[in-house]
């Protein structure tokens, strides 16, 4: 299977931006700049990446002037052939060409395309989408047009009900944006959340293999998409919190930071944030990483000691201010207070 880019990781994916036009007796695809790979793999932003692809005028060859038809989609047809952003859809048939709802498959009466790729042994009657860009028919499993070989058809199925996680497997193996995990297990495959699934033996992130301390997946449970629990421990993903007590742990409801507590400690993550009271301790605002105690103000794990606790006010996602200083991601920017 030829290697696919990643596309909900580092954001390539192909727009349908651009229009078909007739000058003369020529039709060009007009194709306006796409976005293309900016992000590395772990989602970093690649700062050299050219984000957008030039522009392009594509001539249409041996087009039927009087039959010609602009589609939706990118997809064009006249009486001979169908079009896909200007390229020819090989052995397509005009007459009983569908779009299809997603993904960029068509079809037509005798083959799948993806694009303006045929899918070779592919059988447009029973062709169907399984989710997370997955797709099948009576012969092969697809993923963004690619076949998985010798993925397994009748056992084969979607791990997560998510429609952007992209794990599956089928009797044999498990996949993870169409590529085999190797070494996994599928009796025992099982979706997490986000980009994690776990195995009898391991825990997986995009595909693979990570290094834990956790010493058996099967007694991992699910607290939150964040927090998972085992006998004996508790981790913030998938990374032990030290001296925890499982007994007492809670965590602290914020919708853009991870912060818990048990009886003796306030965690960021899965650090302790020293000197913090469990008891006192409160997100400010929307938890833009800014919380407090009776004694301190807190920016993650740093307690802000000039901070002024009276007047200390969360401004934006990444701002606060006291009556002495401005905070810019836990650090006085020598910004004045007044002008906020």
């Amino acid at each position: 299977m030829r290697n696919i880019i990643i596309f909900i990781l580092i954001f390539s994916f192909t727009c349908f931006a651009g229009e078909y036009l007739k000058e003369g007796k020529s039709i060009y695809y007009m194709k306006d700049g796409q976005m293309v790979s900016c992000y590395f793999e772990d989602g970093t932003v690649d700062p050299a990446a050219d984000c957008y692809s030039k522009p392009s005028k594509i001539l249409l060859d041996n087009v039927d002037l009087d039959t010609f038809k602009s589609l939706n989609l990118g997809y064009a047809k006249d009486k001979n052939s169908v079009y896909y952003e200007g390229l020819r859809l090989d052995d397509s048939d005009p007459d009983t060409f569908k779009i299809m709802d997603r993904y960029l498959y068509s079809k037509d009466k005798n083959y799948v395309y993806f694009a303006n790729i045929k899918l070779d042994n592919s059988n447009s009657d029973t062709f169907v989408f399984l989710g997370s860009d997955y797709a099948k028919d009576k012969n092969n499993i697809y993923w963004h047009g690619a076949k998985l070989e010798n993925a397994d058809t009748k056992s084969f199925e979607i791990l997560s009900a998510d429609p952007w996680k992209y794990h599956a497997r089928d009797k044999n193996s498990v996949y993870f944006a169409g590529n085999k995990i190797l070494g996994s297990d599928a009796k025992t495959a099982e979706y997490l959340s986000g980009y994690f699934m776990k195995d009898k033996n391991n825990i997986y992130y995009l595909g693979k293999k990570m290094e834990t301390e956790i010493k058996n997946t099967a007694d991992l449970v699910k607290i939150d998409d964040t927090y998972y629990k085992d006998k004996n421990s508790i981790y913030c993903y998938f990374k032990k919190i030290q001296d925890v007590d499982p007994a007492t742990f809670e965590i602290i409801k914020s919708p853009h930071h991870p912060y818990s507590r048990d009886k003796n400690n306030v965690y960021y993550y899965e650090h302790i944030i020293t000197g913090a009271n469990p008891e006192t301790f409160v997100i400010l605002d929307e938890g833009y990483g800014y919380a407090e105690d009776s004694k301190s103000i807190y920016y993650g794990t740093k307690s802000l000691k000039e901070a002024d606790l009276n007047t200390f006010k969360v401004i934006n996602m990444n701002t606060a201010k006291d009556k002495n200083n401005v905070y810019r991601d836990g650090e006085i920017s020598g910004e004045k207070p007044s002008k906020f």
